[in-house]
């Protein structure tokens, strides 16, 4: 599975800007479904829609700005240390979405 794909690479004033599409693997348990939805990756493949209308896909995107003399290696290092650390964060908390719907109706409870 691709994790993170740079989809803009500009240039201005001695400064690079890239534009990335981030996926995180989703713990089992903590799939929120988004049918019908599409990748901000116009090149995403058919098995990689489905994972993330499935919701076993989460994607994120961003930007990221770097002095024109930072190194291809740093660059890299960089990505893989937000995606990393992004990573983490998402496996530790509740999945966005995971309790919309859920109710209390004062009989029986909270619906889950």
């Amino acid at each position: 599975m691709k994790r993170i794909i740079v989809t803009r690479l500009t240039t201005q004033g001695g400064i690079l800007t890239l534009g990335v599409v981030l996926w995180y693997p989703v713990v089992v348990g903590d799939e929120v479904p988004l049918p019908g939805s599409n990748s901000a990756y116009r090149e995403a493949s058919q098995a990689e829609l489905d994972a993330l209308r499935a919701g076993t896909v989460k994607e994120e995107t961003d930007s990221y700005r770097f002095p024109m003399s930072t190194t291809e290696t740093s660059l890299k290092t960089f990505l893989r240390a937000v995606w990393t650390d992004r990573k983490n964060f998402l496996d530790s908390n509740p999945a966005e979405g995971k309790h919309y719907g859920t109710f209390d109706d004062s009989i029986t409870g909270w619906s889950a």
